[in-house]
């Protein structure tokens, strides 16, 4: 059973902060760590009933690691905790094939790592461990599984760093690092990283650090750890589709992009899209993109589906990016057609409008703002910034100096009407700006008269010389209802709006089940009309679900609609906010009590409860007969069956426990649970069920099952 740990799960960087771990664990078993042995490396192609697998990426030449002779500096004298081993395997430079790309510091280092001058002695990794047992094949195919690492290095000579990488069978090699706000790594401290999948029969991951020299790139110092891999699939990790089959069922429609074409790294993407050498999982990584990136599109598309639940698909092409050159594979969109990703759109650039068109669709009405007229800020408690030209590109610099609150500025010039093409969501309104003058300071510059449909900036005002400036129009919400009230799942429900002194407006759903924390109801990416009506189907999975109506002013007209359940749950525990899928069931059950918990087998499953937290495990018993460590104290009792295979088999088990205190017994199960609930928070939020379960003595528990049955918790 893994800790139970909060987590930050973005890709591709590390989050390391000195010797503190950035996540929040509740304390948990005490965990072994795995024996660190050296294993071949490299990256598998994914695997193809239907088409041809794509072509293994070769790992780079082996790199031998320069010698410093000099005499090695002794280890502290406190060493690892004796319950948690340091494993170190030393290893030679891999290589790769491009250097990282940089990272910009957003923030001020906390901790300054302690570095000794180039010609000092070699560095020494003294620890490289981790207190993870294992790792999930499901999780790891999702990007979702991390593992929290404890390095401390000896004698790091000055102009080097951290890496922290994944190695794959044949060579290939991979940064599993999540983003960190400071370039640098201290040479002691813990974080945690975020590895993939490795295709084919690979029945573990090995993770590597390396000390490099960050002028040459050169290795100084390296050491690995293996975990072992759980939940592997059986068969091929992966089905690949044919091209023709790309934009239908179970993948995402088109969204325009095509060989030849240019595309756009969507905002989507926090820390980097990921450049492969080839298509697929597992490829060796050659660079990334950032977010606004543009790049050619020039082979594609490849898409696959992994074989295990939940079934995630992918779609990728082969790019060259305008700005680095960088070429290779990049994703288009993960996911199915409910939760689906996209991290590269087409790129259309900025469409910008003719003066006379900027007061109708995709703007807003005329406002009354005229060059020669005053205008005030909306916000009048703080100032804004203005620019030194139009925004029809990235990059524009500041004017300096600020526009103060509290004052009637000068239009000048304008306005200037553009949008961003593909619009992103919250700027589907075109963007219509000024050039506005302080008559206090003189400062002048381009300023956005609003800047989405949520916030507006500039509003006509009464100037020193009298005129009326013109009036703002009103905006004014006239109806706006989701009917009925109350539904069942998977009715019908209605809503109606009309808005006046807008174009149009945004109307998004809202409820526990969705893996975003909304979905907008807008056809094709643009505004609805100020006025209209749609129908929507109530969702199944949950008990309310709101609708909210986003025009260009404000962002609080929201309707909520209860949802009655098809199965109400059998008894009182159940979270009020989720649906069971389906009403209970009776199980045959077994149940054994222990000096710290207890143990209850059902349908091939055991489920534990103890001191240090809960675990669900397979049944492994094959019905042979169980041999015991040791004889239990007086009056105490040892597991039999496959409540004493897992007890014997398992130490973090077995120390949660303790012995039993009574003999097994068997009993009827009643059991209930929701369909995979996803919960919206840090990242995304993650996937799971509610279960609804009974004991022996007719208590209920209410436990939280994740990762498609890799984990277990308890509710109260």
């Amino acid at each position: 059973m893994p800790d139970k740990c909060l987590t930050v799960r973005v890709p591709l960087t590390l989050l390391l902060v000195g010797t503190v771990a950035l996540a929040a664990c509740v304390p948990g078993p005490r965990l072994v760590t795995p024996t660190a042995t050296d294993i071949a490396a490299g990256a598998i192609a994914v695997a193809s009933p239907t088409a041809a697998p794509p072509t293994a990426v070769k790992g780079t030449p082996v790199v031998p690691v320069p010698t410093v002779p000099a005499t090695p500096v002794p280890p502290p004298a406190t060493a690892p905790p004796a319950t948690v081993p340091a494993i170190i395997t030393p290893v030679e430079d891999l290589g790769i094939l491009a250097a990282p790309p940089t990272r910009v510091s957003t923030a001020t280092p906390v901790i300054v790592p302690t570095r000794v001058p180039p010609t000092a002695i070699p560095p020494v990794i003294q620890t490289f461990a981790t207190d993870a047992r294992r790792v999930d094949a499901l999780e790891l195919s999702q990007r979702a599984e991390t593992v929290v690492l404890r390095w401390d290095v000896a004698n790091r000579p000055a102009g080097s760093n951290l890496v922290f990488e994944q190695v794959f069978v044949g060579g290939a090699v991979r940064n599993v690092e999540l983003p960190r706000y400071f370039t640098e790594v201290p040479s002691t401290g813990q974080g945690p990283v975020a590895p993939f999948l490795p295709t084919g029969d690979t029945t573990e991951i090995t993770l590597q650090v390396r000390v490099v020299n960050t002028a040459s790139g050169a290795t100084l110092a390296s050491a690995r750890l293996n975990l072992p891999v759980a939940n592997r699939p059986t068969g091929d990790a992966f089905v690949v589709y044919e091209a023709a089959q790309c934009y239908t069922d179970p993948f995402t429609a088109s969204n325009g992009l095509a060989v030849g074409a240019r595309g756009i790294v969507s905002q989507n993407v926090l820390a980097g899209l990921p450049v492969t050498a080839g298509s697929g999982i597992g490829g060796l990584n050659v660079g990334s993109l950032a977010r606004g990136e543009t790049v050619v599109v020039l082979e594609g598309p490849f898409c696959f589906q992994a074989t295990a639940p939940p079934g995630t698909t992918y779609r990728q092409w082969r790019v060259r990016s305008e700005l680095s050159g960088v070429e290779g594979w990049v994703t288009e969109v993960q996911g199915d057609r409910r939760h689906a990703e996209g991290y590269l759109w087409p790129f259309r650039g900025y469409v910008v409008y003719d003066a006379a068109d900027c007061y109708s669709a995709p703007f807003l009405p005329d406002r009354g703002i005229r060059v020669g007229r005053g205008v005030r800020l909306v916000d009048d408690e703080y100032g804004i910034t203005v620019y030194d030209d139009v925004e029809t590109a990235d990059g524009e610099m500041p004017v300096p100096g600020d526009m103060p609150p509290g004052e009637i500025f000068t239009v000048i010039d304008g306005p200037h009407c553009y949008r961003y093409e593909p619009a992103p969501a919250g700027y589907l309104l075109g963007r219509r700006q000024w050039q506005i003058r302080s008559e206090v300071s003189g400062v002048q510059g381009w300023a956005w008269e609003y800047s989405s449909e949520q916030y507006l900036i500039l509003e006509a005002a009464v100037p020193d010389g009298g005129d009326d400036g013109g009036e703002p129009v009103e905006v004014e919400v006239v109806t706006f209802s989701a009917e009925p009230s109350t539904v069942a799942a998977g009715q019908p429900i209605t809503i109606t709006w009309e808005v006046r002194g807008v174009f149009g407006v945004s109307i998004f759903m809202r409820h526990r089940a969705l893996e975003r924390d909304s979905v907008p109801l807008n056809t094709g990416g643009e505004l609805l009309a100020a006025a209209g009506t749609l129908t929507v189907s109530a969702p199944a999975d949950v008990t309310s679900v709101d609708f909210s109506l986003f025009d260009p002013y404000n962002y609080d007209h929201v309707r909520t609609v209860t949802v009655a359940c098809a199965h109400a749950w059998f008894a009182a525990g159940g979270p009020a906010e989720f649906c069971p899928s389906g009403p209970a069931r009776t199980v045959q059950a077994a149940f054994q009590p222990f000096e710290h918990g207890w143990m209850i087998w059902h349908e091939g499953q055991i489920w534990t409860d103890g001191r240090y937290g809960d675990g669900i495990y397979p049944d492994t018993w094959s019905g042979g007969e169980v041999t015991y460590p040791e004889a239990p104290p007086e009056g105490l009792l040892l597991p039999a069956r496959g409540f004493g295979t897992l007890w014997v088999n398992d130490g973090q088990v077995q120390e949660s426990l303790g012995w039993a205190t009574a003999p097994e017994q068997g009993y009827q199960l009643q059991i209930q649970q929701t369909a995979i609930i996803h919960r919206p928070g840090v990242r995304g939020g993650y996937d799971a069920s509610d279960v609804l379960i009974t004991l022996p003595d007719g208590g209920v528990r209410h436990a939280e099952v994740g990762g498609n049955g890799a984990w277990l918790s308890w509710r109260e």
